[in-house]
């Protein structure tokens, strides 16, 4: 019997900004990385977050964010955390911040997912 291709079902395709067990952490750092994004941020008190290249600090309502992922780990789905895509408005730099998410977020990340404006809106406004 000859092989058959399957239709690719565009259901299991990720959703921009939407939870996916097949996407890992490191898979999507590393697409990041490609697109621009090779510094790493910071989350300071209070949610501010530091641009380890000029040393900048932005407040979280002043943070744009380029990219917003949500992911949840794939044996445990109460493993949550974000990765947050962003640009220093200081210095341009382009870099990631990965913070958990819901109760896994630390005071000060949910004061940053609370504040910080997101493409898209997808949802942390007021709801971390």
């Amino acid at each position: 019997m000859a092989d058959q291709q399957q239709p690719e079902d565009d259901q299991t395709a990720p959703v921009a900004g939407a939870p996916s067990d097949n996407t890992t952490a490191v898979s999507l750092i590393d697409d990041l990385r490609t697109q621009g994004y090779e510094a790493d941020f910071v989350v300071g008190e209070g949610g501010v977050v530091r641009c380890t290249s000029c040393r900048h600090e932005e407040q979280p309502g002043d943070v744009d964010v380029d990219v917003f992922r949500r992911l949840e780990g794939a044996s445990d789905p109460d493993d949550m955390s974000a990765i947050l895509a962003i640009t220093c408005g200081e210095c341009g730099t382009k870099g990631i911040v990965m913070v958990g998410y819901g109760p896994n977020a630390s005071p000060d990340e949910g004061d940053l997912l609370l504040a910080a404006d997101t493409p898209d809106d997808e949802g942390t406004r007021g709801k971390v």
